[in-house]
C-alpha cells in the first residue's frame, strides 16, 4: 500500500523486496545455469522507470525495481564474455490493478509523468 516510508510496515517492505529482488535474482540464478550448459543466451528482465527516478510513496516498489536493475547489470557484467546478453526493461506507468485501485488522480499523473501522456 502507498504511504510514507516512516509509515511502512516492515513485513510489506520485505514482500516487495523479495517479489522484486529475490525473484529475479532465482529467475536468473536458474535460467543462467541452463544457459552456460546450452553455450549461450539471453536474459530480458522487467523493471520499471520508479526504479530509476523514485515514485513518492512507493519506496519498496521502488528499492525493488532499482534492484532488479542492479541485478541485471552485474549479471550483464558477469556473463558477457560467455555470450549471454542480459538487458533490462523499464517502461513508464501501465495501467495495472495496482494503478487502477490507486484511483483516478493517482492514473492522472501516472499518465502525465510520460510524453506521450
Amino acid at each position: 500500500m502507498p504511504a510514507p516510508l516512516a509509515d511502512l510496515e516492515p513485513e510489506g517492505f520485505d514482500r516487495a523486496i523479495r517479489t522484486n529482488i529475490r525473484g529475479t535474482f532465482l529467475g536468473m540464478k536458474y535460467q543462467i545455469q541452463a544457459m552456460l550448459r546450452a553455450g549461450s543466451g539471453a536474459v530480458v528482465n522487467m523493471a520499471s522507470v520508479a526504479g530509476l527516478e523514485g515514485v513518492a510513496n512507493l519506496a519498496g516498489y521502488v528499492a525493488g525495481k532499482a534492484g532488479i536493475i542492479g541485478l541485471t547489470k552485474v549479471a550483464a557484467l558477469d556473463y558477457a564474455d560467455q555470450s549471454i546478453r542480459v538487458n533490462v526493461v523499464a517502461p513508464g506507468p501501465i495501467l495495472t490493478h495496482h494503478l487502477q485501485a490507486a484511483g483516478a488522480e493517482a492514473q492522472r499523473r501516472a499518465g502525465q509523468s510520460t510524453p506521450i501522456r
